[in-house]
């Protein structure tokens, strides 16, 4: 029988199965990996961007 959710979230699974099994399914040892990880490339990090229509896109106008 064929998984219901598809061919993408069963990708999706089965590399969350293995990035946890790379870290001995230990969720702090991950954690500390992504702070690391964050560290070393923060140069490359963006804080969260706001994003604001420009004048004339038609998302000022009401709509009927």
């Amino acid at each position: 029988m064929k998984d219901p959710d598809g061919p993408i979230v069963e990708e999706v699974r089965r590399r969350r199965h293995e990035i946890s099994k790379e870290y001995a399914h230990d969720v702090r040892r991950y954690g500390r990996h992504l702070q690391e990880t964050q560290e070393r490339f923060a140069d490359r990090l963006v804080d969260q961007i706001t994003v604001v229509p420009s004048a004339g896109d038609g998302h000022d106008e009401e709509q009927p």
